[in-house]
């Protein structure tokens, strides 16, 4: 059965793909803004550990939690949001060993993209694939780099991978002074086929770890992939 997504593009113009893409993307960020803005003691704690503290969140009316990260990283806001917005546009993330590659389907301007990207298989599981919306924007001091799942006319279903699903994710880069900065991720993630929902909360609580390897990385001087983005 396909997923349903936030967005059919099914009989739209490219031109009309693009508005509702758009349209999807600040919504996103909104999403992000709002969460941002919530007490941490709205959300069960999951771990404090190394200056990573970590939580949970039921959402009403649906099985799959939220989850949330913070830590400080003595790196400048510019620095780690440009780490973070170029692994994603040119596909590859130093941060997540379980990412296995992907292309941009579609650059729709300088600050969102369409992205395919495929992760491994853990077994006795099929990989995952996703085809998401990767967008970034600045307001003031904080930066935001919003994920969501899309469908996309050239990014169809790819044989040996479940093709799974963002219903929301991102990271939200707030500058501390020159050389350092607080940093949040939040997701929830469907990984849809067979898996039961209790053991995707199981397995997401740890995304956002991903936040120790993006302070190494970053506090570490290390360099983001460059290159031309057809």
């Amino acid at each position: 059965m396909k997923k349903k997504s936030v967005c059919n593009t099914e009989g739209m113009s490219s031109e009309e793909r693009h508005a509702h893409y758009q349209h999807i993307a600040e919504e996103s960020v909104v999403q992000l803004k709002s969460m941002n803005a919530e007490s941490e003691s709205l959300w069960s704690p999951l771990a404090d550990k190394d200056g990573i503290k970590t939580w949970s969140k039921h959402v009403p009316g649906e099985s799959l939690n939220m989850f949330r990260g913070r830590c400080v990283i003595r790196a400048s806001a510019e620095n780690v949001i440009h780490f973070i917005a170029m692994s994603n546009i040119h596909t590859s993330k130093p941060y997540d060993p379980m990412y296995e590659g992907g292309r941009v389907v579609e650059k729709i301007h300088d600050h969102l993209f369409a992205l395919y990207q495929s992760y491994k298989a853990v077994w006795p599981t099929t990989g995952r694939d996703f085809c998401n919306l990767a967008y970034v924007v600045q307001d003031g001091s904080v930066s935001y780099c919003s994920a969501i799942s899309v469908d996309h006319p050239d990014c169809p279903p790819v044989k040996g991978k479940v093709r799974a699903f963002i219903k929301m994710g991102g990271f939200v880069i707030t500058r501390i002074d020159e050389q350092s900065c607080d940093v949040s991720f939040f997701g929830q993630l469907d990984l849809c086929g067979s898996i039961p929902a209790v053991i995707t909360n199981m397995v997401c609580k740890k995304q956002p770890m991903c936040l120790a390897d993006i302070r190494r990385l970053t506090e570490a001087g290390e360099a983001p992939p460059s290159g031309p983005v057809a």
